[in-house]
């Protein structure tokens, strides 16, 4: 009787799990990938870019992506022309304007972002990697906000015109990037870019 007892209680202890199980399981699939949070569906793509990338695809679209890993191959090559791509146009005259001595421009700021990084890892250096680790369209307190009123300063004693009315979508996002040299490596983390929307072509700010 006991040991008959004792198999009755494991059936129903098993049925119980099982149940729990399914209830858990079916939970789980009935949530919408739009409810789940950022870094849930993240997608590795080493072929598409000029510098590998790790990203929600959820989240981030193909020309979003590309401002973003120009705008790193751009410091880690030095190059100019391609850093200017990456910027909004009046990027140089915004960079003046904010500069303690009027005389910075986009030249100033990929070089010094290019010696920096140089010096950190100790000698010419490979962006290795980039992962995008947060994205927000908030305004206010990301700063998004901010950026535009500053831009809108410069734009307005360009041609008397706002930047921010030009504007179709701007977000903050956090990105971790590796680096390494001939000898060292580092991650750096918690990077903030600005994406801004103009024309239907996506720009980099910071």
């Amino acid at each position: 009787m006991k040991k008959a007892i004792s198999i009755f209680l494991t059936i129903f202890m098993l049925a119980i799990f099982f149940t729990g199980c399914s209830k858990e399981e079916s939970s789980r699939e009935n949530v919408k990938m739009t409810d789940l949070p950022y870094g849930s569906t993240m997608v590795d793509d080493n072929k598409n870019y000029k510098i590998p990338i790790l990203y929600d695809k959820r989240f981030l679209e193909a020309s979003q992506l590309e401002a973003i890993t120009n705008y790193y191959y751009a410091v880690q090559e030095n190059d100019l022309e391609l850093y200017n791509s990456t910027m909004i146009p009046i990027f140089s005259d915004y960079i003046k304007a904010n500069s303690s001595t009027g005389e910075a421009d986009s030249k100033y700021m990929l070089e010094n972002a290019h010696s920096t990084i140089n010096v950190m890892i100790g000698g010419s250096f490979e962006i290795k990697s980039c992962e995008v680790t947060g994205i927000t369209s908030e305004h206010i307190t990301s700063g998004i906000d901010t950026l535009l009123e500053k831009m809108d300063l410069v734009s307005e004693k360009i041609d008397g015109t706002k930047i921010s009315d030009k504007v179709t979508k701007a977000y903050a996002i956090t990105l971790n990037f590796t680096v390494k040299s001939e000898e060292n490596s580092a991650i750096i983390p918690d990077d903030i870019l600005f994406l801004f929307e103009i024309d239907n072509k996506f720009y980099v700010m910071f």
